[in-house]
């Protein structure tokens, strides 16, 4: 029995390894966002992805509940907040990259 027991602790423990919701597929690209005001000039070197997954590695951050499948994909499923609470530091950012995605006519 205790055999048996150890087998299957260890197969639902790979288990909930393996299905784990909780992924960042992709590095932060200003890992410090939250604290550092993003320059234009780092911006500019961003395609319309690299400046949707800068804006929302912010909002992943802060626990944000990500809804789409594309967000949830690369950020994981373990959020919990609808509506983070953002610094200055994080909105001034936030709304710098959605100027720089709007000129870039990112949808």
């Amino acid at each position: 029995p205790t055999r048996t027991a150890g087998r299957l602790g260890l197969a639902a423990l790979v288990l909930a390894i393996c299905t784990s919701t909780a992924a960042a597929t992709t590095p932060d690209y200003f890992p410090r966002s939250s604290f550092d005001h993003v320059q234009p000039s780092e911006l500019g070197q961003l395609d319309c992805w690299g400046l949707w997954h800068a804006r929302n590695e912010i909002y992943a951050r802060g626990e944000y509940r990500f809804k789409t499948a594309r967000a949830q994909a690369e950020f994981g499923t373990d959020g919990f907040v609808d509506d983070p609470e953002l610094s200055q530091v994080e909105m001034a950012n936030v709304m710098l990259i959605k100027q720089f995605e709007k000129a870039a006519y990112c949808s």
